[in-house]
């Protein structure tokens, strides 16, 4: 939700922010799903029936993370003034959304993949288990501290780096 708000305060568009709440939406509806089957099932005997609550988690998570990075490096990068400091900052920012965005993106769909592909054995755990949470986890510290940074940047006069 903090990136969609984001995203609206920088593109001014509401409906790609209302398609990320909406993914976002969908995702944690799946993720409750897929919580709830795994406790009423018990047995990996019965996985497959696992397969569209985790689908439907899975894809949400991997289409937002797609719409935020396309449209963060897309917007960032009509954005440029032709000064060298905030043509700097830009790119910064462009740079720190594909490393971090584009990672998780990318993560988030051979999930999706490894979950269909090798379903029948339990190698798509070892795969998935806290890799989102791995990823995610340096974005918002990436994100944070960006924000700190062009925050006191905005506040002096000239920017250390």
């Amino acid at each position: 939700m903090f990136m969609a708000w984001r995203i609206r305060i920088i593109i001014k568009s509401n409906w790609i922010a209302l398609s990320i709440v909406f993914f976002a939406l969908v995702g944690l509806a799946g993720g409750c799903w897929t919580g709830a089957t795994v406790i009423i099932v018990k047995r990996f005997s019965k996985k497959p029936r696992l397969h569209w609550p985790a689908l439907m988690w899975l894809l949400a998570s991997a289409v937002s993370d797609a719409i935020i990075t396309c449209t963060l490096v897309f917007s960032l990068s009509r954005r440029k003034t032709g000064f060298n400091s905030t043509d700097d900052a830009i790119n910064r920012i462009i740079r720190m959304t594909v490393q971090t965005g584009l990672i998780t993106a990318i993560f988030a769909a051979l999930d999706v993949i490894s979950f269909m592909a090798i379903g029948e054995t339990t190698l798509y755990v070892t795969w998935s288990s806290g890799s989102e949470f791995r990823l995610t986890r340096p974005t918002m510290i990436g994100t944070s501290s960006g924000i700190l940074r062009f925050q006191s940047c905005t506040r002096t006069r000239f920017c250390q780096r």
